[in-house]
């Protein structure tokens, strides 16, 4: 395995690449190189004359994956634990053969202008890709690939655990401990209930992979599945979920779990239309990208009592404002993208971002290519 090396130090940053050493430089031990993945790309060395040039747009990878790319590339690596600005990521794509980028790096026309064109492949740490112009990387040649699947069963799990919370008012009960209210609450029988989840129909927006995974959790608690999606699906059949249209999904739910992919065609097909057709008693969960719900629509439902709460994992903007009406509402409960925020998907995500960019680099077939 390689270990990171300095290799150049100036007033303003030091440049972090990595190479073949066998010391590590955060705790200057040896460590044995690992030739699995060597051996995996034995012949990759022979198919360019020099070695090729990526830049890593963040600084706080998992150091082993980064350094198995340095094992086979030069590498250039943001050198702090922070996503590049927009300028210094103008700067660093400059002659680069292959950009490691996330969401927050636009793939865009003046980015790739300014790359230039030997640029081969484009690997983001990320299932959703609306930060890549696609149609622009396919004019121009260029691959890329994406992690889907790797993190099906963490955000599965996140829609489990934000539906709880946000049914049971655990903001609210826990803003009684540390606000140190608690002493001062009434303790009659019905002070800050919440909602039970058994019994409940489960309305999945888009039974996909992780729209499945995440029916097939709601079955534990004895709930009804209903989905809409383009199609019917069979694996639906498999749990005895009930292929709805739209309006019935929103009619019959207690609560829409949205799992569906962003475009064209559902940005924004949460609104105020959307809202009044669903229960007052009803909960909207949404793990998947912000874009899918009309914020201010969604505020003056909650406000106005249409539904009777939220749980957002995704929202508009990203990072949101702390002083944001979401945050001060009492019926929402709010968590900061971390759908897949656990350490085994996040190094199977980097891992395979890695070897996307590896074997496009090389011409071979991505494990997951996006285009």
């Amino acid at each position: 395995m390689a270990w990171p090396i300095y290799v150049g130090i100036s007033v303003r940053k030091t440049v972090l690449r990595y190479g073949t050493s066998r010391t590590c430089i955060q705790c200057n031990s040896y460590r044995p190189v690992e030739n699995k993945f060597r051996r995996k790309y034995m012949n990759f060395e022979n198919t360019m004359t020099t070695k090729p040039k990526v830049l890593v747009t963040r600084g706080d990878h998992d150091p082993a994956a980064i350094a198995r790319l340095g094992e086979f590339c030069d590498l250039e690596v943001c050198p702090e634990p922070r996503a590049m600005t927009r300028a210094e990521l103008l700067k660093g794509v400059v002659g680069k053969h292959a950009l490691l980028v996330l969401p927050h790096d636009k793939i865009d026309e003046e980015l790739v202008n300014a790359a230039g064109d030997q640029l081969k492949v484009i690997g983001t740490h990320s299932v959703g890709h609306e930060h890549i112009n696609q149609e622009l990387l396919k004019s121009r040649g260029i691959k890329a690939g994406y992690t889907p699947g790797v993190l099906t069963n963490d955000v599965a799990d996140h829609n489990i655990c934000l539906t709880l919370s946000v049914l049971r008012r655990v903001k609210e009960l826990i803003g009684t401990i540390v606000e140190d209210t608690w002493k001062n609450m009434k303790s009659g029988p019905f002070t800050l209930v919440g909602t039970s989840l058994t019994g409940k129909t489960i309305g999945i927006m888009g039974l996909g992979r992780i729209g499945f995974a995440t029916a097939k959790r709601f079955k534990a608690f004895d709930t009804e599945i209903i989905y809409s999606s383009r199609t019917e699906k069979e694996e639906g059949k498999t749990i005895g979920a009930k292929f709805v249209n739209f309006d019935k999904l929103l009619t019959d739910s207690d609560i829409i779990i949205i799992t569906s992919s962003f475009n064209d065609d559902t940005k924004g097909i949460f609104n105020k239309e959307a809202f009044e057709k669903m229960k007052t008693t009803a909960f909207i969960v949404n793990t998947s990208r912000g874009g899918l719900i009309n914020q201010p629509d969604l505020i003056e439902a909650l406000k106005t009592g249409k539904i009777a709460g939220a749980a957002l994992d995704v929202m508009t903007p990203e990072p949101l404002p702390a002083d944001h009406e979401l945050v001060k509402l009492p019926n929402v409960f709010l968590t900061p993208h971390i759908g897949s925020a656990t350490r085994e998907t996040r190094l199977k995500m980097i891992n395979l971002a890695v070897d996307n960019i590896l074997n496009g680099l090389q011409d071979k077939p991505m494990p997951t290519r996006l285009c």
